[in-house]
């Protein structure tokens, strides 16, 4: 009898413990996860001018991140002024590569001063997007910490003639 009491608190203690995991795992479920964020330049358009803007946006924002037509993102004309509002409210890191520098890789690092700013707004949705001659490009990715491993600490993504790809997938849609 007094065999099967501790072997039922060992198994108690042991279910409890498996609850407890589980509820740590799902707490972090909908809450941004910070990331180191590559972006690398294909090799075929390294000689040429890319301009990449990054933004985390919540969900209530990302319906109007995805109406916004490409094209017009990057219009200085673009009557709403999207990016320049955004990047006026310091929620767009911006990253230029020049042609022929030399320099194909950049990085937004997750200790800059952006990833703050990003959780204040709840954001949840990661947004990339690229102009390379006047040829727009986007890429989305969550940033949701329930969908990422814990191994996972940057995002990588590469910059082509034909889009913007990212190297690694999250574990949900």
């Amino acid at each position: 009898m007094i065999q099967n009491t501790a072997a039922a608190r060992v198994l108690t203690l042991a279910l409890c413990l498996v609850a407890l995991l589980v509820s740590i795992g799902c707490a972090c479920e909908g809450r941004m996860k910070g990331f180191d964020i590559v972006i690398n330049l294909d090799p075929s358009i390294q000689n040429q001018s890319v301009l990449v803007d990054i933004s985390a946006v919540s969900s209530a924002s990302e319906s109007r991140w995805n109406a916004k037509d490409d094209r017009e993102y990057w219009s200085t004309r673009d009557p709403e002024q999207f990016r320049q509002g955004q990047i006026d409210r310091g929620l767009i890191h911006s990253m230029r590569f020049v042609g022929g520098s030399n320099v194909s890789t950049a990085t937004l690092g997750r200790g800059d001063p952006i990833w703050p700013v990003w959780k204040e707004q709840d954001a949840i949705t990661l947004f990339v997007l690229a102009e390379l001659d006047t040829q727009p490009y986007r890429q989305t990715l969550t940033l949701d910490c329930g969908c990422w491993d814990d191994e996972t600490s940057q995002l990588v993504f590469t910059v082509a003639r034909s889009g913007i790809f990212p190297q690694q997938a999250p574990d949900c849609p």
